[in-house]
């Protein structure tokens, strides 16, 4: 078990990430994932639907490790970069209930290298405003760099490789939803579990020409 690090993800990003696994490894699955992580409660009671910073980092990262070590690291990818993309749809549909069509039309009129950055930094005041992350945006000239100072994937954890990929799949639908459907050759370079300072992620002004 990795020792609690008293840093929080709030409940609905957790629920959001335990459900969209569930849905894409079945309830068979799931229960193996979080019976090897030490998390076995989840299987019948998921966190709370609401902001409250109560689901411990250590359980998050526990969660990644245990993915990796059930299915391998090419089925954990697999697995994580599609609940990301899934964790970032669901958080963002209230999101869209109330503002949707005006971002619809704003959007159109909006170039992308206005829209881009400002919604990347949104996502990063967000995420550190409503858990213990600590994320900012830094323009690196041709790209953004999407930097993640306290990683709850990392937490506890020593990688030998990138692998925070729950994360490079909400940025890939983030930047997608933000682009109308483009897509972006995202990267991660730098990794907290692997002993650098911050688990940073490359993201291109400019998409992938199609």
């Amino acid at each position: 078990m990795i020792e609690k690090s008293g840093f929080y993800m709030n409940n609905r990003v957790a629920r959001y990430m335990i459900s969209s696994l569930q849905d894409l490894m079945g309830e068979n699955g799931l229960n193996a994932v979080l019976r090897h992580g030490g998390l076995p409660d989840y299987q019948t009671i998921l966190p709370p639907d609401d902001m409250l910073r109560e689901f411990d980092f250590s359980d998050y990262g526990a969660i990644c490790t245990a993915l990796a070590e059930t299915y391998g690291p090419r089925g954990a990818k697999a697995f994580l970069i599609r609940a990301g993309r899934a964790g970032f749809l669901n958080g963002i549909q209230s999101f869209l209930d109330n503002y949707g069509a005006s971002l619809e039309a704003t959007g159109k009129l909006v170039p992308l290298r206005i829209k881009l950055p400002l919604f990347l930094r949104w996502i990063a005041k967000n995420y550190s405003e409503t858990s213990d992350r600590i994320v900012r945006i830094k323009d690196q000239g041709d790209h953004y760099l999407y930097i993640n100072e306290r990683c709850p994937v990392c937490w506890g954890r020593r990688a030998t490789q990138l692998d925070c990929h729950i994360t490079l799949g909400f940025l890939l639908e983030a930047t997608g939803f933000i682009s109308n459907g483009a897509r972006f050759d995202i990267r991660q370079i730098s990794s907290i579990g692997m002993g650098d300072a911050s688990c940073d992620f490359v993201v291109p002004k400019r998409p992938i020409p199609t």
